[in-house]
């Protein structure tokens, strides 16, 4: 991809030359004490609108100066213009490189204050910084074998939250409330999502089919019941929670009917899958024993989705709180019908696992 605008800018090219005026953003913070209009107005004719904005709500920060190899351009964040050209660079779709974030965060991670500056302003940037860091938390690749009985143990936690599938005809004959806990756990969830819109958080729920893990899985704790994607939350969470630096995303298939699970990157054998879905063999293997290996689909969009709903994670747990009672209502409603065992094309599945031996 080539590099159309603006020209480099050298940092600190002549040493001998006159000294420039103190940065804006670097001197607003004395001055955001006098918010009356004579002054907005003065910084607006100045810098610009954008310009007095960005200053006015977000951190000052301190000078980065770096020339990025992926643009050939340098940046300076002690200059309004080439801060602005960064920023602009960062929002381009046509920039979402993993290349161009890497060098970037690179530069800007040992400064708190420019870092969340520019994840602030940057919605791309910042989902590239919360994939790559687990929310602050360098991931480290484990070796195969430990991956292995991480997942062991996540599984078993999976299963104590949700004891029974509600598409699995093995477990829907041995549990006569699997279907019915996993129907509750699918109104809750578009319930809630409907919920946060009220609550003013579309951005962060409507605009996406699913939720946080970490918010499928709290309503997991309530309803017991769930489909293989409820399953790959609660495995995702527990592993998320309990072993924040390892490497793992939730995976989704295109054949057998989008069954989801999960998946550890080793440091030794690639990739370790973690499924609590299955009624036999439920063990994790590594992913060329498994169904799919090629036909994966909406696995970024996942990733992207955790990405962009991570921020307000915290927020969406707390309104979660207010949405108990008529989580439990909708479970206690779905647990009074009578229903008979469902038949296969009512959501049962005929196959028992996914995996590609038995």
């Amino acid at each position: 991809m080539t590099h159309m605008h603006k020209a480099n800018k050298p940092i600190n090219s002549n040493p001998s030359a006159k000294a420039k005026s103190p940065s804006p953003i670097a001197s607003v913070s004395s001055s955001r004490s006098k918010t009356d209009a004579d002054h907005i107005l003065q910084l607006q004719r100045t810098f610009g609108n954008r310009a007095v904005i960005r200053m006015m709500q977000q951190p000052s920060i301190q000078r980065v100066a770096f020339k990025c190899e992926f643009t050939g351009d340098s940046y300076d964040t002690d200059d309004p213009e080439s801060l602005d050209d960064l920023v602009n660079d960062l929002n381009d779709p046509d920039y979402e490189d993993n290349d161009f974030y890497s060098e970037v965060y690179k530069h800007v991670q040992g400064d708190k204050n420019a870092l969340d500056s520019l994840m602030n302003q940057c919605q791309l940037f910042d989902n590239y910084v919360k994939r790559k860091s687990h929310v602050g938390v360098t991931s480290q690749a484990l070796p195969y074998q430990k991956c292995e009985e991480i997942g062991n143990e996540a599984i078993k936690a999976a299963r104590v939250v949700i004891p029974a599938a509600g598409n699995q005809l093995k477990d829907l004959k041995a549990n006569s409330e699997a279907f019915p806990r996993a129907k509750a756990t699918s109104r809750i969830i578009n319930g809630f999502r409907e919920f946060l819109s009220e609550r003013g958080l579309a951005k962060s729920a409507m605009d996406f089919k699913d939720l946080h893990p970490f918010i499928k899985d709290e309503i997991a704790k309530v309803t017991h019941g769930g489909l293989c994607g409820d399953y790959a939350a609660v495995v995702y969470t527990y592993i998320r929670k309990k072993y924040p630096t390892v490497p793992v995303r939730i995976v989704k298939a295109k054949e057998f009917a989008g069954h989801s699970w999960v998946e550890l990157e080793s440091s030794d054998k690639g990739q370790c899958v973690v499924d609590a879905w299955p009624s036999v063999k439920r063990i994790p293997v590594p992913k060329d024993l498994f169904f799919a290996t090629e036909s994966t689909y909406d696995t970024e969009n996942f990733a992207k989705m955790i990405g962009f709903q991570e921020p307000k994670v915290e927020l969406m747990l707390k309104v979660w709180s207010d949405f108990v009672t008529e989580a439990q209502r909708i479970l206690q409603e779905e647990l009074d019908k009578k229903r008979d065992i469902p038949k296969e094309e009512e959501g049962a599945f005929k196959q028992e696992t996914p995996f590609k031996t038995k």
